[in-house]
């Protein structure tokens, strides 16, 4: 088995019966992030990935503090996403003309985007910034269908 080491592209070949093996490796960490399987003769080829931890920690709390965070962005993205999907749903009413459909979605919506400023994750002003929007678009759908 042959093996090269090429610093500038930061990957490892080894060499053996027509096999090539590639390892790519991150610079700073010297840990493996993919590897790439080669049989030239038979023109096959397979790429496998590493996982590793996402944040490179090694103090326990530091890691523990990692974790937490994960968590509440992944509660975060819950809620934000929520938001964003009855804000959405609103505006798609608006625009077919649909009118209780979207006054029943806009409800919803501002109802959304309240529990997420409640919850710290879009800021209050950020919230009533975007209800508020909302609301002069329905009044404009409103006044539009009263005509």
């Amino acid at each position: 088995m042959i093996l090269s080491i090429t610093p500038s592209v930061n990957h490892l070949h080894f060499k053996d019966e027509g096999l090539i093996l590639e390892t790519f490796i991150i610079p700073w960490t010297k840990l493996p992030l993919s590897c790439k399987i080669m049989c030239p003769l038979k023109g096959m080829q397979l790429r496998i990935g590493f996982f590793r931890r996402k944040a490179l920690a090694n103090i326990k709390s530091a890691i523990k503090r990692n974790k937490q965070n994960e968590k509440r962005r992944l509660r975060n993205r819950h809620f934000a996403g929520r938001a964003r999907t009855f804000v959405k749903k609103a505006r798609q009413a608006m625009n077919a003309g649909e009118l209780e459909e979207a006054r029943q979605a806009t409800t919803k919506a501002v109802e959304a985007l309240d529990r997420a400023a409640v919850k710290g994750i879009i800021h209050k002003n950020n919230a009533a910034r975007r209800k508020s929007r909302l609301m002069k678009q329905l009044v404009e759908l409103e006044r539009q269908a009263a005509e």
